[in-house]
Parts: C-alpha cells; sequence; structure tokens
C-alpha cells in the first residue's frame, strides 16, 4: 500500500506486504522488503531500505497529517496554492509551522461551511 504525498525513485523493489506511508520518499533502487512498514515522511534508501532521515521535524510531520491536504477538494486546493508552492524544508521552523497552522485553520473553516 502507498498512501499520499510520497515520491518512488527509479527502480525501486517493493516487495509483498509493504505499507509505504504519507509523505515518504523511497530512493531509487531501494529494495523495500516484505511486511515493510514506514514511517511518515522518512526518507529510505538502499537494499533493504532503511530510514536515514525525516523530510522535516516531528512538530510540521504532525501538523502536515493532521492537515491531510490530499483529502481536500480541489476548490480549496486552487484558494491555498501559493502556500503549497512554498518549500517547508528551506524556510525556518517556526514559519513553517505558521503557515501550517494557517492552511489546518482554513481547512476547518471550510469543512465548517461545508456541513451548514
Amino acid at each position: 500500500m502507498i498512501k499520499n504525498d510520497v515520491w518512488i525513485g527509479d527502480e525501486a523493489m517493493f516487495l509483498g506486504g509493504s505499507v509505504v506511508e504519507n509523505g515518504c520518499v523511497i530512493g531509487a533502487r531501494s529494495l523495500v522488503p516484505p511486511n515493510f512498514k514506514s514511517e511518515p515522511y522518512g526518507v529510505y534508501v538502499g537494499s533493504p531500505a532503511r530510514l536515514v532521515r525525516f523530510r522535516f521535524s516531528e512538530k510540521i510531520r504532525e501538523l502536515l497529517l493532521q492537515l491531510e491536504w490530499w483529502n481536500m477538494p480541489l476548490n480549496w486546493l486552487r484558494v491555498e496554492n501559493d502556500k503549497f508552492l512554498l518549500n517547508l524544508a528551506r524556510m525556518a521552523e517556526g514559519a513553517a509551522i505558521d503557515v501550517l497552522q494557517g492552511l489546518i485553520e482554513s481547512k476547518k473553516q471550510m469543512l465548517k461551511k461545508s456541513r451548514g
């Protein structure tokens, strides 16, 4: 099972029962072993694939998982598009947290409106 917001490098091989969590990177030519379970937003490389680092700090990973932007309607993504063009990995952590908290608040407001 490959979840959302995942990047898979060329010629990566997946053996049965693997679960690649949201936001992961699987390096080129990595071998993902049977019954493998990744951590969200982890970077995995090698044969067998192993965690080498996380894409973001723990706080940012928590906020991204709370945001679940991949479950939002396209019209919301269009409205918030400018924030999705930002490179969270290159921003100061506080600024990235502010962006994500703003998106989470926008998501809550949009969901509240849709419920009537």
